[in-house]
């Protein structure tokens, strides 16, 4: 998953009062193909990776990728998850 700029400005400051979304949870839906995921991190702008929580619903086939406290969007490059002996 992807939250590049794909034209814009990377330093953009939002206007004061302007309230940042928090990335905090993902559900991928009809995850059957991810019920092997075992590692999952959020690349940063600053390109290091954070940590981010992995569950799988075998009953309803949802795969969820959680950070507790949220991260900024604004501070999202992308979502990296897979299982480490394939990916």
């Amino acid at each position: 998953m992807s939250f590049w700029v794909e034209s814009g400005n990377y330093d953009y400051v939002p206007p004061s009062g302007y309230k940042v979304h928090l990335f905090t949870e993902v559900h991928i839906a009809n995850a059957d193909d991810f019920k092997d995921t075992d590692f999952a991190c959020v690349m940063g702008r600053n390109w290091r990776p954070i940590n981010i929580t992995i569950d799988y619903s075998e009953y309803t086939k949802v795969l969820t990728l959680r950070h507790k406290d949220g991260i900024p969007f604004n501070e999202v490059n992308f979502i990296k998850f897979g299982n480490s002996g394939k990916d």
